[in-house]
């Protein structure tokens, strides 16, 4: 570290320092937080922050102290290095993100990590952006997260079940197995005073999978389709998938009362319907049908 501190002639004086360090461990950032700092932001970075470390470390503070950290200029507060082998959590029952590689910086009021890869479960993430804009803009900081990734559709249904999604999934995604995969375009939005009330937006779109949706049933061959989410709800829009050897349409929502209604809508032969289900009535009946 280097630098000056001159007088003034009121107030606390004008500080030039700059510094670097070869390395330093991922979780420990809040030290480096303004004692201004509210709590529920240093908390957040604390517990947010978690293992990994930060490479390359560079800090510098220019300015007239009294004006730190500069949230309107004025002066430079800026901590910036490279993230390695970072895990970063979002908000409680929100699963986060491990082997984060990017860059963490620090600006005046406000924090950004971008990150060119990272991962869950084994999908991976090669686009991640978490920012709060301002750190101290009292009861209104907001972390935002925006990433997209691609990987098994079994471990995005792993996602939905082990996060707050499974309040609105219900216990469905549990008995659903899938193999194939897709791509994940996700945002988050967490106001820091009240996690609670976190606000979750994403889509899922896959194409060539192979979905059973009850063990009891044949699979869906061919599957295809996009599969959007909030806090409140899913819904499923252009799905397309083989069953019973017969080309069908899918579609669902959830309801106001929070239950899920899924539309199929294609045709069913006899001879489909025999191979699933034996009975004696079959053999009254001919040809096919559309069925919804």
């Amino acid at each position: 570290f280097s630098g000056f501190w001159r007088s003034a002639a009121s107030g606390p004086g004008y500080l030039d320092l700059r510094g670097q360090a070869r390395q330093v461990v991922a979780a420990s950032a809040v030290h480096y937080m303004p004692l201004i700092t509210p709590p529920e932001v240093t908390e957040w970075i604390a517990q947010g922050l978690r293992a990994g470390r930060v490479d390359d470390v560079s800090l510098q503070v220019t300015g007239p102290l009294e004006d730190f950290p500069y949230r309107k200029g004025g002066g430079v507060f800026r901590i910036s290095g490279q993230l390695a082998d970072a895990e970063v959590r979002f908000a409680p029952g929100w699963l986060g993100l491990s082997g984060l590689r990017g860059r963490l910086l620090f600006d005046g009021a406000r924090m950004l990590i971008t990150a060119h890869t990272g991962r869950y479960l084994g999908v991976v993430t090669p686009e991640v952006r978490v920012e709060i804009p301002d750190l101290l803009d009292l009861g209104q900081q907001v972390l935002r997260v925006d990433g997209k990734a691609h990987g098994a559709t079994s471990d995005f249904l792993h996602y939905v079940y082990s996060s707050n999604l499974a309040a609105v999934a219900g216990e469905f995604t549990r008995g659903v197995s899938a193999r194939g995969g897709g791509e994940l375009g996700l945002h988050i939005e967490v106001p820091l005073h009240h996690a609670e009330r976190t606000r979750v937006r994403g889509e899922y779109r896959f194409a060539a999978n192979q979905l059973r949706l009850v063990p009891s049933l044949p699979e869906l061959a061919d599957a295809s389709g996009s599969l959007s989410f909030t806090e409140t709800g899913i819904g499923l829009s252009g799905g397309e998938a083989r069953f019973l050897g017969n080309r069908i349409r899918a579609s669902g929502v959830t309801e106001e009362d929070g239950s899920l209604r899924f539309d199929l809508n294609g045709k069913i032969d006899v001879a489909s319907l025999d191979a699933v289900v034996k009975t004696p009535l079959w053999g009254y009946l001919r040809g096919e049908s559309e069925a919804a």
